[in-house]
Formats: C-alpha cells, sequence, structure tokens
C-alpha cells in the first residue's frame, strides 16, 4: 500500500474538505482504505453534529492591562483537522475570528497579535490563500476602552472549518483593584436563524 495526501469533496448540497494521509490498495485501483481517515471525518464532518464540540476544540480567555492598555487574550486550543479564519484576514469573510461586544460606544477592538502566527491556507470555496488558524494559537485583540469602564460584556464568533460549523462564546469581564477578571460562559455551536 502506498500513502496518498487526498482532498476529498463530498456531499449533495454542502460539500467538506477532508485533508489526510490514508492507504489506497492496489487492488481495482478505486478501494480506499479509510481506517486512518475515519476519525478525522467523525469529528469533522460537516453538519454531522453541530451540537457537539469536537474533541480538541476549547478557548480560554483572559483580561489583560498593562500600561492602561487592555487587551483581550482567546488562547484557542484546535481539533485534529480543523481550522478557523484568522482576525488578520483583510478579506470579508463573516465566519472568521472576530470579538462581538454589547455595547460598541464603550469598547472597540483596535488590532489583533497572533502566536504563533496564522499560516497561509487554501480557501477551498474561493481557491484564495487567506491566513488560517492552524494549530494552538493565542489571539490578542487590542482594545480601546472608554475611560472609567468597569465591566465589559461580549462573545467570540468564529466558524470553525472544514465543520462548517459557527461557534460562540460568551464572556464577561469586570476590573476591581486587583485587576481583571473573566467570566466565560459555554462554547456552544450557532444556527442561523
Amino acid at each position: 500500500m502506498s500513502s496518498l495526501r487526498f482532498l476529498l469533496f463530498w456531499g449533495l448540497d454542502a460539500a467538506f474538505l477532508l485533508s489526510a494521509t490514508c492507504g489506497w490498495s492496489q487492488g481495482t485501483g478505486r478501494d480506499l482504505d479509510v481506517t486512518n481517515c475515519a476519525a478525522h471525518e467523525a469529528l469533522m464532518a460537516p453538519h454531522r453534529n453541530p451540537d457537539a464540540i469536537p474533541p480538541g476544540f476549547e478557548i480560554r480567555i483572559q483580561v489583560g492591562e498593562s500600561e492602561g492598555k487592555v487587551r483581550l487574550i482567546s488562547d484557542v486550543k484546535m481539533p485534529y483537522g480543523g481550522y478557523i479564519i484568522s482576525p488578520t484576514c483583510s478579506l470579508g469573510y463573516k465566519g472568521k475570528f472576530q470579538v462581538n461586544w454589547s455595547d460598541t460606544a464603550r469598547v472597540q477592538n483596535r488590532s489583533w497579535s497572533e502566536e504563533p502566527l496564522s499560516e497561509l491556507g487554501l480557501e477551498p470555496f474561493d481557491a484564495k490563500m487567506i491566513p488560517m488558524l492552524l494549530r494552538d494559537t493565542r489571539v490578542e485583540t487590542y482594545l480601546d476602552v472608554e475611560a472609567g469602564v468597569q465591566s465589559l460584556e461580549g462573545e467570540l464568533f468564529m466558524v470553525l472549518e472544514p465543520q462548517c460549523v459557527a461557534y460562540r462564546l460568551p464572556f464577561h469581564a469586570t476590573r476591581d483593584e486587583q485587576g481583571w477578571g473573566v467570566l466565560q460562559g459555554r462554547l456552544a455551536s450557532v444556527f442561523p436563524e
């Protein structure tokens, strides 16, 4: 058996990208041994069960402040085979990693940083190379916060690909004399209405 890296699109109304290393049988030339791909398919197949968070997908939020500058720190643990379009992507993808605030008059996103940096990857539906979060990444969002604000409420929003499911993570941050604390909600899938 030889090893073949392949891209597989399948489905009637929605296609998804499966990138894995699988064995190819030499018999008829059409038999595919998917034993090495089965775990990936079960975790990342689109629309399989949007209520089930893929194993390994996790986000932890903190707020940091130094020299009067406030930043939201999101530690993103990526599931095997998954990716999220980077917040630094200049194209208008609605599903890219983003922070949405309940009161944009009091707080606004100013800039982003990532560690490690996002990597260019092929967005399969538009056939464009764009920055993607492909592995565990710390995303820092630098904020403009109105003077005297002691409480911030918002949510992270992103689409996990190739699962093709949107997720949101609500949070509430408060400041006291010891600094910022964050009460984080539950990561949950979002269904369009």
